[in-house]
Parts: structure tokens; C-alpha cells; sequence
């Protein structure tokens, strides 16, 4: 019967290692792979928007001047890269509220996802304006993804 403890007992063990090896690997790893996948796909975004600007107000309709085709691009220009920041904002967040381990791990390193959805909803909202507002979300859209760093 000894013999059979004796034998047992490694075996309990290294299954109980791959048990925890296997939930680490679902439960963070994979989650944490997800996330630098997705942050390599908000900063594209967010480069690829980086020139947006509002309309001059040279520009600005009224009524006596006629629809400008270049501004109408200006406008086009600016829904694009709402909703692409909306977009970004959303999956981040989404992903803060679901993968709560990877959270963890990814905070302890100095990410937070949360935050960086946050700065992309407001973004997204802001993206007309000039000023305070709109350089304070991009600021903590760099902060939470460390691209600062």
C-alpha cells in the first residue's frame, strides 16, 4: 500500500501542475495575448487618425455660402474616426469588464484598459473639438496603454 502513496503521490502532483498550468494559460495568457493584440489595433486607430482636425471655421456653413465639397470631407473624415475611436473604446472596455485576471496581471505591469477605453469613448466624442479636452483623452489613452514608455 506504501508502494502505491508512494507512486501516488507524484502523479497527484504533476497533474495538479498541469491543471494549474492549463487554467493560467486559459484564463491569462490567452486573455493577455488578446489585449496586445487589441492595443496594437487601437494605436493603429489612433495613428491613422492622428490628423483629424474640426472644420475651419473659415469653412463653416452658413447660409450664404454653399455646400463645400471639402468640407463635407472634413465631416466624413471626422464620423470615420468617431466611430473607429468608439470602437476601440468599446473592445477595451468590454475587455476590462470580462477578462478580470488578465486585468490583474496586465495592472500589475502597468496597463489599464479600463482607463485607455475610457480615453477612446471620449475621444471619439471630442473628436470635432480642439483643446483641453481633446488632448486629455489622447493623453490617457498613451498613459493607460503605455505608449509612453
Amino acid at each position: 500500500m506504501s508502494d502505491f502513496l508512494a507512486w501516488l503521490e507524484p502523479v497527484a502532483l504533476g497533474a495538479l501542475g498541469a491543471v494549474i498550468g492549463w487554467i493560467t494559460a486559459e484564463f491569462v495568457g490567452k486573455p493577455v495575448r488578446a489585449f496586445f493584440d487589441l492595443k496594437k489595433e487601437c494605436i493603429e486607430t489612433l495613428i491613422h487618425f492622428g490628423n483629424v482636425s474640426a472644420v475651419p471655421v473659415e469653412l463653416r456653413p452658413n447660409m450664404f455660402r454653399p455646400r463645400d465639397p471639402q468640407v463635407e470631407a472634413i465631416k466624413k473624415r471626422l464620423a470615420d474616426a468617431g466611430e473607429a475611436f468608439r470602437k476601440c473604446g468599446s473592445r477595451l472596455q468590454a475587455f476590462a469588464q470580462t477578462e478580470t485576471l488578465a486585468v490583474i496581471a496586465l495592472g500589475a505591469i502597468g496597463y489599464k484598459p479600463r482607463e485607455a477605453g475610457r480615453g477612446f469613448i471620449g475621444l471619439s466624442a471630442s473628436i470635432g473639438d480642439e483643446g483641453a479636452t481633446l488632448h486629455g483623452n489622447r493623453v490617457l489613452i498613451e498613459h493607460a496603454l503605455r505608449m509612453d514608455h
